[in-house]
């Protein structure tokens, strides 16, 4: 990559840099969904999701319907990363959202 500044007498000046270009989507795999009861105190029971993905994660988001009823766009977590030495990068990223009603 090379820049230059704007004025006539500018210098340019080289970088290197080491870009990955991946198009391939992450994989998200579902470990534990679990269905948790509250218990007695009158609230419904919910649903516990937790995963991974393979690749790292800069967001991650999900939607809840059912015949009862709709939830979209409810933030999910990282909750812990595995780096590969031989990679040099973050491979797994482990998930799992707030809570799911």
């Amino acid at each position: 990559m090379g820049l230059r500044g704007d004025p006539t007498g500018a210098v340019q000046t080289w970088n290197h840099y080491t870009f990955r270009l991946d198009r391939v989507a992450p994989v998200l795999t579902i470990t534990n969904p679990v269905l948790v009861h509250a218990g007695s105190h009158g609230h419904q029971p919910y649903l516990q999701l937790q995963g991974y993905a393979d690749k790292p994660l800069a967001s991650l988001s999900y939607d809840l319907n059912n015949a009862a009823l709709s939830i979209t766009q409810q933030d999910a977590f990282v909750t812990d990363q595995v780096f590969d030495t031989n990679q040099f990068d973050f491979t797994t990223n482990f998930f799992r959202p707030l809570t799911c009603p």
